[in-house]
C-alpha cells in the first residue's frame, strides 16, 4: 500500500482484498489462522503438481472494483489473483486504520511495524521447514516397534510415496477389511520373523486406526503423511467419508518421496540397535514382507491401490540392508 490514500481508496481495497480471500480460502478468521491457511499455496514443500491442482480447482474469479497488487496478491494467470501473507496482513491493517475518522489515511509504523515482523516469521518459518523435517528424522527417542517398521517398509515396498500412489484408510465398508487385511498380512509376516516372540499382535490394527501406523507417524511427522483431500460425491467405495456440500473426503497416508532416503536411514539404524537382529534374519524377515504383500497384490489391486513394480522392490530391500549394515557397523565401533 502506498501511503496516504483517501478513506474511499482504502475501502475499496480492503473490500477487494476480502472477496479475494474468501474465494482463495475462505471466511476471515483470526490473523494466526489465516497466515497458517496461506500455506495451501505459498508452500516450497508443495509439489509443482499440487499446486497446479489446487489452482485448477479454484472457480472462476469473482469481480472486483479495486486491482490489489503485489506483493499483497500473486498474478497466477486467468484473472486469478491469489492473496498472498502480505495480503492478508494489509487487511488486518486496513481494518484497524479505516476505523478511524482520518481522510486521507496516514501511515501508521505502530501497527504497521508487528504486521511486518509477522509475516517476516512466516515466511522465514517456512524456509526453514524442509530443515526441520530432515532434523527431526535424523533424532528419536524411543525406538519403533518392529510392527511400526513393517508399517514403513510395506508403504515403501507398494511404493506409496507420492499423494497420487497413496493408500487410502477406509473407516468402514468391505474394502476398510480388504485392504488392512492385505496390508498388515506383510506387517505380521515381518515382525512374526524378526521377533516372533516379542511381536505384538496387529489383528485390531487398521490404516484408519490403531497404534502401528500412528507411532510411525508420530516419530517421522514429516516423511509418513497423513492426508485428507475433497472430491466429488459421485466417486465410490474410495475411502470416503461425508464432508458436507455434495463432496467426500478421502483419507490417505504415504511416504514424502523427497524424504526417502531419510526414512531408510532411520529404519536401518531402528534395526541396528536391537543388536539381536542378525543380517540373514533381516534379509528373511524382507523376503517374508515381500512374499505375502504379492500374496494380497491383487485385493489391492481391486481398489487401485497396487502400486508395487519387482524392480523398485529390489532396490528398496537393498537400501534397507544397506542401512541396517551400516547403522550396525557404526554400533560396533
Amino acid at each position: 500500500m502506498t501511503f496516504p490514500f483517501s478513506r474511499k481508496d482504502g475501502v475499496a481495497l480492503y473490500d477487494a482484498l476480502v472477496v479475494l480471500w474468501e474465494w482463495a480460502y475462505s471466511s476471515l478468521d483470526v490473523l494466526e489462522h489465516d497466515l497458517d491457511a496461506c500455506r495451501r499455496y505459498f508452500n516450497p514443500v508443495l509439489t509443482g503438481r499440487t499446486v497446479r491442482e489446487r489452482l485448477g480447482a479454484l472457480p472462476p474469479p469473482p469481480p472486483i472494483e479495486s486491482i490489489p497488487m503485489s506483493p499483497m496478491t500473486f498474478d497466477c494467470g486467468d484473472g486469478k489473483l491469489l492473496p498472498s501473507p502480505e495480503g492478508r496482513a494489509a487487511l488486518e491493517l486496513l481494518g484497524t486504520v479505516l476505523d478511524g475518522t482520518h481522510d486521507p489515511v496516514e501511515r501508521n509504523l505502530e501497527l504497521e511495524l508487528p504486521l511486518v515482523e509477522r509475516v517476516l516469521a512466516v515466511y522465514s518459518d517456512v524456509s526453514r521447514h524442509r530443515l526441520r523435517q530432515v532434523i527431526d528424522l535424523q533424532e528419536g527417542v524411543e525406538p519403533l516397534r518392529i510392527p511400526s517398521i513393517g508399517v514403513v517398509l510395506v508403504l515403501l515396498i507398494n511404493r506409496s510415496t507420492s499423494p497420487e500412489r497413496a493408500l487410502v484408510r477406509h473407516e468402514t465398508g468391505r474394502a476398510k477389511g480388504t485392504i488392512d487385511r492385505a496390508f498388515y498380512a506383510a506387517v505380521d509376516a515381518f515382525a512374526s520373523r524378526v521377533a516372533p516372540s516379542r511381536r505384538r499382535a496387529t489383528a485390531k490394527e487398521s490404516l484408519i486406526k490403531g497404534w502401528t501406523l500412528h507411532e510411525a507417524v508420530r516419530r517421522m511427522p514429516h516423511a509418513i503423511i497423513l492426508q485428507d483431500e475433497d472430491v466429488d460425491e459421485s466417486r465410490e467405495d474410495s475411502g470416503e467419508v461425508a464432508s458436507g456440500s455434495g463432496q467426500r473426503r478421502v483419507r490417505k497416508v504415504y511416504v514424502d518421496a523427497t524424504l526417502e532416503d531419510r526414512v531408510i536411514d532411520v529404519l536401518g539404524r531402528e534395526l541396528a540397535d536391537r543388536g539381536k537382529i542378525r543380517p540373514d534374519v533381516l534379509e528373511e524377515a524382507l523376503d517374508d514382507l515381500i512374499g505375502e504383500f504379492r500374496q494380497h497384490l491383487s485385493e489391492l489391486a481391486i481398489y487401485g491401490l497396487a502400486y508395487e513394480r519387482p524392480h523398485e522392490t529390489e532396490r528398496t530391500r537393498r537400501r534397507v540392508l544397506a542401512a541396517y549394515q551400516v547403522a550396525r557397523d557404526q554400533r560396533q565401533l
